[in-house]
């Protein structure tokens, strides 16, 4: 109903009465249009001059570190508020401790605090906010809701299981390949002593062959067969369906994560390369989608979006260093199921991208026959190629059988504690 409809209606009311006489129902009616103009204003300016401010201690997190928000919501005008209800949204991975929401009368410039922790339990981009807001006026007629402009994000990074030792073949037969890197020594694995040379470092010196004989010798490690590592992770929503698809994706995140710390710290090139979704992105798209001036812009936007996230891999290109460790770390946080290419389709699209001294480390939950062709045609073109299979024990038993042919290792993980198990082992 327009408004020029009710007033006229009012005023049709209160002719017919004064016609009639009706002096108390004149009155009554006075007073219950009094009444609802009063409300009417009084909720239309309820949560007007309104403001808040979010505070959050720490903006990346391990797992099992607590958070603690701190938001605070300001009657900015000289009018009360007679009751609001306020929330902040929390993330649902999360535990929360404390309060989120409360009910509350604001004074004129008063200010309340919502005051809570949130405990780091899951890995991931979590966002916190918007705040959210209703009031009205006193008998809740017209009530008003209000939804905050701002939002805090807290990365937690995922598990990571400490490897005592893990070895990745590398070494090739001459072939159309041309390794761009050396192999290098392993300090941690004497293979033997020899008489010491000018210019060997004081750390290779054999001290007690050097007592015992009263001259000087050197230690001889053996070379290493790693000069680093290419992780890929199949995260396709759809390879993932089924029971515990939850668990499993995290499991193949802890793995993937666990293998890029220790090649790290071995000092190697480390590379990440997925066809899953970055959740920053997607909380990216949601604000463009809520600054949408039309719908057909709106329209523009998610047919440009679905066709960049089908094409578009998370990628943290192979580098040494603890800056690639800890981007990798926060990009394995982020990572979502994605609605995007098959892992075979996106490897045919990247590995002439990829370098070849390199081990291929492929974590999945399944094998199936597109992606057995494409191993092979990455193990032909002189990729060294290890899969592992995420808690599927009748799809590694499948996936043994298809790739032992073509000289793939496959190893089968059904909780944490195997990356451990796994890497005492020559892969």
């Amino acid at each position: 109903m327009t408004a020029a409809r009710l007033v006229l209606i009012i005023v049709a009311v209160v002719a017919v009465a004064y016609l009639l006489h009706l002096g108390f129902f004149t009155f009554a009616f006075y007073a219950l249009v009094l009444m609802l103009g009063a409300s009417w204003l009084m909720g239309r300016s309820a949560l007007r001059a309104i403001e808040h401010q979010r505070v959050v201690s720490r903006a990346k997190a391990r797992l099992g570190d607590t958070v603690a928000v701190t938001t605070e919501v300001v009657n900015d005008k000289n009018l009360p508020v007679l009751w609001t209800l306020i929330e902040d949204l929390t993330p649902r991975l999360l535990e929360r401790e404390g309060s989120s929401g409360r009910a509350a009368l604001l004074k004129p410039h008063e200010m309340v605090r919502l005051r809570y922790t949130l405990k780091c339990t899951n890995r991931g981009y979590h966002q916190i906010g918007p705040l959210v807001l209703e009031s009205g006026d006193i008998f809740g007629l017209f009530r008003r809701f209000r939804t905050g402009t701002t939002a805090h994000f807290v990365t937690v990074y995922p598990r990571v299981v400490p490897i005592s030792r893990y070895e990745i073949a590398t070494r090739r037969p001459i072939g159309e390949v041309r390794v761009t890197q050396r192999l290098y020594e392993d300090p941690t694995r004497i293979a033997g002593i020899r008489d010491y040379m000018r210019g060997d470092p004081l750390n290779r010196i054999h001290w007690k062959a050097t007592a015992k004989t009263g001259q000087l010798h050197s230690k001889v490690y053996e070379p290493s067969t790693m000069v680093g590592a290419n992780l890929v992770l199949d995260f396709n929503a759809a390879a993932w369906e089924g029971d515990l698809a939850f668990e499993r994706s995290e499991l193949a995140v802890v793995a993937a994560a666990s293998i890029a710390n220790y090649v790290s710290q071995q000092k190697q090139l480390v590379g990440f390369i997925s066809n899953g979704r970055d959740a920053m992105d997607r909380a990216r798209e949601e604000l463009e989608e809520r600054q949408a001036a039309s719908r057909r812009e709106l329209e523009r936007l998610l047919a440009q979006r679905e066709q960049a996230d089908r094409l578009r891999p998370v990628e943290v290109p192979a580098r040494k260093g603890g800056a690639n460790l800890l981007e990798m770390m926060e990009t394995l946080a982020r990572l979502e199921l994605g609605q995007g290419l098959s892992l075979a389709q996106m490897l045919a699209a990247e590995y002439v991208r990829l370098p070849r001294d390199a081990a291929l480390i492929i974590i999945v939950p399944q094998v199936p026959a597109e992606l057995v062709e494409m191993i092979a045609r990455l193990k032909a073109t002189g990729f060294v190629v290890s899969v592992f299979v995420i808690l599927n024990r009748e799809e590694f038993i499948r996936a043994q059988a298809r790739l032992s042919y073509e000289g793939v290792n496959v190893f089968h993980i059904q909780q944490e504690r195997d990356l451990d198990v796994l890497a005492r082992r020559t892969i």
